[in-house]
């Protein structure tokens, strides 16, 4: 991804590399111009960027008594992460991914969370001190892209899902959420124990309606589904 003039590759552990363009020969870890946390968290890996003004978004989970989703945002051509929100949770869920549209961000928070107070027990490992609990279902949060103000908070059935495709408005309060999903999270907790790779993961279409605060699950797709892309200009569109 680009930040300011930079290239840096990205994973979940808070550990940005910068790397040069045309050899992709390693430069260093790339430290960001601000003061918001930048260890001892779980980031994105898959920030977005609004094809708008070429802001990017990202968030992270800070862990501790109060747990908290973190989103940030950095302004085209600047290196300086800008708190938007900070909403508190007492057990984060595990999220590798997530979606902005023209006026929102959205979380899919999935009921496979973990008590930060696990994180600290070396019998475990980070996946590892995760609790799958169907029964919590998934919340989806939505908060106001440019205010960082919370929207809505609504639940919907159990599911886990690495990678979001895309998200846009339509009329009337809804949002088409599109998701590489599945009904459990074999996927991540039981790496390396089945057979295919991603099995049972589907293109699902989430329809968030704001202004009755629910939820409706369409699968478009029962074939295998996963590691999905498109065009930047066509983010939260």
């Amino acid at each position: 991804e680009r930040v300011g003039k930079h290239l840096i590759a990205f994973g979940e552990t808070p550990l940005p590399i910068e790397f040069e363009p045309s050899t992709l020969k390693t430069i260093g870890i790339f430290d960001y111009d601000d003061n918001l946390k930048k260890a001892k968290i779980w980031e994105s890996a898959h920030m977005k960027r609004d094809p708008a003004d070429g802001a990017l978004y990202n968030f992270y989970i800070d862990y501790g008594r109060k747990s908290a989703y973190v989103i940030y945002k950095i302004e085209d051509n600047t290196t300086s992460r800008k708190l938007l929100t900070r909403h508190e949770v007492s057990e984060p869920s595990y999220m590798h991914d997530f979606s902005i549209t023209e006026n929102y961000v959205i979380l899919t928070a999935y009921p496979l969370v973990v008590d930060p107070i696990d994180l600290l027990n070396p019998k475990y490992s980070f996946i590892g001190a995760h609790r799958w609990e169907p029964s919590r279902l998934t919340t989806v949060y939505v908060f106001d892209k440019k205010t960082g103000n919370f929207i809505s908070e609504i639940n919907t059935q159990a599911m886990f899902a690495f990678h979001h495709i895309n998200a846009f408005e339509g009329k009337d309060g809804l949002i088409n959420l599109y998701l590489s999903a599945s009904d459990n999270a074999d996927l991540v907790v039981k790496v390396g124990e089945t057979e295919t790779k991603y099995g049972h993961v589907q293109l699902q279409k989430m329809v968030i309606d704001l202004n009755k605060s629910s939820i409706d699950i369409i699968c478009l797709s029962k074939e295998s589904y996963e590691l999905p892309s498109i065009k930047e200009n066509l983010v939260g569109r």
